[in-house]
């Protein structure tokens, strides 16, 4: 069982007369993560993601990056 991503409540932005839902500023996406039964735990383990976006004002700007973080 995966644990939905947990979105926070979007708004409501008017841009030349047509309305979109989305954020302004900061945003925070939360995601349950879960280890393998089978992970050692006396070793390094790596959790990473890409995060894709558009950022918008005058015109819509694809953003990525690959974030990962490592747990001992």
């Amino acid at each position: 069982y995966q644990e939905p991503t947990q979105w926070p409540q979007s708004i409501a932005i008017e841009e030349s007369g047509t309305t979109f839902n989305g954020y302004e500023g900061k945003t925070a996406v939360k995601v349950l993560v879960k280890a393998p039964d089978n992970l050692d735990t006396n070793k390094l383990a790596v959790v990473g993601v890409t995060a894709t976006w558009l950022a918008c004002n005058d015109q819509c700007v694809p953003g990525e990056a690959n974030i990962s973080l490592l747990i001992l």
